[in-house]
């Protein structure tokens, strides 16, 4: 086992201490980029949702209007 100066000890220090901080800031970015995600998700469904409920009102619109039409030709 070899002893170390003092100066290479803080370096070493020094490089472990720029990883962990390399560490928090990637962490941060991607729990960023992730919450940015997982909103521009739930906005996609809530449109979706939407289109969905108008397509669903449209289609009983349109077997309403069909429905009328064939009994006013039987009358």
């Amino acid at each position: 086992h070899q002893n170390k100066s003092p100066e290479t000890v803080s370096a070493e220090l020094n490089i472990i201490d720029q990883h962990v901080l390399l560490n928090r800031k990637f962490t941060t970015i991607i729990t960023e980029i992730l919450t940015k995600v997982r909103r521009a998700m739930h906005i996609q469904s809530e449109n979706f949702n939407k289109e969905t409920e108008n397509i669903k009102r449209y289609y009983i619109g349109i077997i309403e209007l069909k429905n009328t039409i064939t009994e006013l030709i039987i009358q």
